[in-house]
């Protein structure tokens, strides 16, 4: 980079490694051309890379870069726009000539020794086009050329030669079935691919402005204990001044409907509330370029409506992109929708009215079709060896929230009376927050009441008879993956509780039979969770407990999901489920609002 260009200051925003990291890409005219900041506050923060280095920069200098942790090809910083080119190896070393080019990275030059920048490709400066609107004002221009990645242990691309470009303020919609590569494509946009992720990486990514990013696991953004200070991270890190940054931070709060104060604890919000957290945190930073990976899908229809007000609101001028699933509500507010099939091919890319003219895409909720009916699903991979009335019984539960600085009580039950009985699927809804996840762990012996009756009570059982009793599929499905092999996943807890499985018949049945060598946490949002599903209940167990199970799916997978659920439940199962989805199987539904049963 040229150090005589104007100042810049972009934002990678925010981070999806697990580590509930975020880092800020900016560059400038003294000193340094670029510099990595870490997910600290304000100013005085060092300039390493917290995500992927230790705190010791120098340490970098003569360390080795793991085969895991390949160099990026493709970088677009988020700022006056940049490219880079080049291809991605699937593994760095520390050669002469490699640590030579590195020191010619932008990253290098600020004293970063960061795994991620090692071997770059050629950095390049260019002026923005204007825009087809006639509005070269605008910043926020998005471009992809020749976009391949195929992720670490993987043998075919998930993006395979992807030519994509959005103008300035323009809305695009991203469908495709689960699986197609729609969220890879916003972490291309961000750089994340060959840094965050490991794998290997080719073509052109250009993104003209500041880019933020809301990640389809809201878990992914946290990065702060309080919410009045998870929000403030991104503001804080444009410099913006303590009256500018808490204005926003209120405003934002007020926007997607987050009806708590700012030394609230993040870690004592339901799923519903972080992703509207998470959403807070990309409205006060009011970015050029907005990407939203499935903002309402863990959302009731109220507080959805208000999420999509809020994006639409901040987003005004700016270019938006959303990969959403269930795409009818969005429709009426963008510009375009681009379809794309397997390997991030793009099938159609059209205007809605065209869109609305055209087939149904494969896979896609396409309005108008009649609903998709459950798969059925053979009694033998479903059918449990016993099952019992759960009931619970006035039950109060009150939830501790600890952190190094404090703790915090949450009422999220009070009174709770309801029963689920063998051979239906009784639906947990109401909006987020209610207690919905609470109460399926109360029945499953994973949560203690403070008060109140549990039948039976499993909290004394030992870890091996609670899981071949209980099948539990948690919110967040990283939570219950226990191994790094698709295949080894669904057959663990059946190893475990002296029952055989077919893991193959499973792995087909859920679509994930092409995945069957793959590492659970590298897989999409959507597949992630049906495979928390089959090692759940694999085993057939009595007792199934799922929470938001068809979040993420499209209308084929969303059936195998669905059938699966509706044939443990005729099998004899005990089936409780918590939804926001009005589609999902039942047989009863307990509607909960503040802890409490209201129908």
């Amino acid at each position: 980079m040229d150090s005589s260009s104007a100042s810049l200051a972009p934002r990678w925003s925010p981070s999806w490694s697990r580590r509930r990291s975020r880092c800020s890409w900016s560059a400038g005219r003294s000193g340094a051309s670029a510099r990595w900041r870490p997910a600290s506050s304000r100013a005085s923060a060092p300039s390493w890379c917290s995500p992927c280095c230790s705190t010791d920069a120098s340490a970098w200098s003569s360390r080795p870069s793991p085969a895991r942790w390949p160099a990026p090809s493709s970088r677009s910083t988020s700022g006056s726009r940049t490219t880079t080119t080049g291809t991605c190896p699937t593994s760095s070393s520390t050669s002469a000539s490699s640590r030579s080019r590195a020191r010619s990275s932008p990253a290098s030059a600020a004293g970063c020794w960061c795994r991620a920048w090692l071997a770059p490709g050629c950095w390049t400066r260019s002026v923005p086009a204007a825009s087809k609107r006639g509005r070269s004002d605008l910043r926020g221009r998005v471009r992809t050329r020749g976009l391949t990645w195929r992720p670490l242990g993987r043998r075919r691309p998930t993006i395979a030669g992807l030519d994509l470009d959005v103008e300035p303020g323009e809305r695009v919609l991203l469908v495709g079935a689960s699986g197609a590569g729609k969220s890879t494509v916003l972490h291309a946009l961000v750089g994340a691919l060959g840094s965050t992720y490991a794998g290997d990486l080719s073509g052109e990514v250009e993104v003209d402005g500041r880019v933020g990013l809301l990640v389809q696991n809201p878990e992914d953004a946290l990065v702060a204990a309080h919410v009045g200070r998870d929000v403030a991270f991104g503001p804080e890190n444009l410099g913006l001044g303590r009256d500018e940054t808490w204005a926003r931070v209120d405003a934002a709060l007020t926007a997607v409907g987050l009806d708590v104060d700012r030394e609230h604890l993040t870690v004592a919000l339901s799923g519903g509330e972080k992703q509207r957290l998470a959403l807070a945190g990309q409205v006060a930073l009011r970015p050029d370029v907005l990407l939203l990976d499935e903002p309402t899908s863990m959302l009731d229809d109220a507080s959805a409506a208000r999420v999509r007000d809020a994006v639409l609101a901040v987003a005004r001028d700016r270019t938006l992109l959303v990969v959403e699933h269930r795409l009818e509500p969005w429709l009426p507010h963008v510009d375009r929708v681009v379809v794309l099939g397997p390997g991030a091919v793009v099938v159609q890319d059209t205007d809605v009215a065209g869109f609305l003219a055209g087939p149904p895409p494969d896979g896609v909720w396409f309005p108008g079709l009649p609903d998709p009916e459950p798969v059925p699903v053979p009694a033998p991979l479903v059918e449990p060896a016993s099952s019992a009335v759960h009931a619970l019984a006035g039950v109060d539960v009150v939830l501790r929230a600890r952190t190094l600085r404090g703790s915090q009580l949450t009422q999220a039950l009070s009174g709770v009376d309801l029963a689920v009985r063998p051979g239906e699927v009784a639906a947990l809804v109401g909006p987020s927050g209610s207690g919905k996840s609470t109460a399926l762990g109360v029945l499953g012996g994973l949560v203690r009441p403070t008060s109140g009756t549990v039948t039976p009570d499993l909290r004394r059982a030992r870890t091996r008879e609670l899981a071949a009793l209980v099948g539990w599929v948690p919110q967040n499905p990283e939570h219950g993956f226990v191994t790094t092999r698709v295949a080894d996943e669904v057959g663990r807890t059946s190893e475990r509780v002296g029952r055989t499985v077919d893991v193959d018949a499973v792995l087909e049945l859920l679509g994930l039979a092409h995945l069957r060598e793959a590492n659970p946490y590298r897989l999409s949002g959507g597949e992630q969770r049906r495979l928390a599903l089959a090692a759940a209940l694999a085993h057939r167990p009595g007792t199934v407990l799922l929470d938001e199970p068809t979040v993420g799916q499209d209308r084929g997978t969303w059936s195998a999901v669905a059938g699966w659920v509706r044939a443990a439940a005729d099998a004899g199962a005990t089936v409780a489920l918590s939804t926001h989805d009005d589609l999902a199987p039942r047989d009863v539904e307990v509607r909960l609002d503040d802890g409490r049963v209201v129908a």
